[in-house]
């Protein structure tokens, strides 16, 4: 049953997060973050039991719509530093194609199924990764100690 699935996985994830809250170089930030996580699971928990039913489908949507833009989104976080050095060196370009494909698909199966709560933070995180690559392709790599002819035939990905 799924109880079962979400069981063995919560025990595994503690169990992970346990394992490098014990090899952390910064225990004290880590246990920060640790708390912190509890604290939001926490609120997650008191909204799903402590809610009107009706209302428990738009708020969950609304919060996995949040996260999945928020994911999309944190690349933009160095975009000012690839602006002013003119360098993409900071930006995931692996994360970003991802990206793409994947709120390409989900964007895709939202509009099949007519949900909301999976089309349209899609379609934003699609759109803040299209916005991505084009910062890529507009300040590319810098490539240091190579002479310019070689560094025009280095191809990134």
């Amino acid at each position: 049953s799924l109880y079962t699935v979400y069981g063995i996985g919560f025990v595994l994830q503690s169990v992970f997060a346990l394992c490098f809250l014990t090899y952390a170089v910064n225990r004290i930030n880590m246990m920060k973050k640790l708390f912190l996580v509890s604290c939001i699971l926490g609120c997650l928990y008191v909204v799903i039991n402590y809610t009107d039913q009706t209302q428990i489908e738009d708020r969950i949507g609304m919060l996995g719509a949040g996260m999945s833009v928020s994911y999309c989104a944190s690349p933009l976080a160095t975009v000012t530093q690839v602006i002013k050095s003119r360098s993409a060196d900071s930006l995931p370009i692996s994360q970003i194609l991802m990206t793409i494909i994947v709120t390409a698909l989900w964007l895709v199966y939202g509009c099949i199924i007519a949900d909301s709560f999976v089309h349209v933070p899609n379609l934003i995180g699609f759109m803040i990764a299209v916005f991505q690559l084009g910062l890529f392709m507009n300040y590319p790599k810098i490539v240091v100690g190579l002479e310019i002819e070689e560094a025009s035939e280095v191809i990134w990905l």
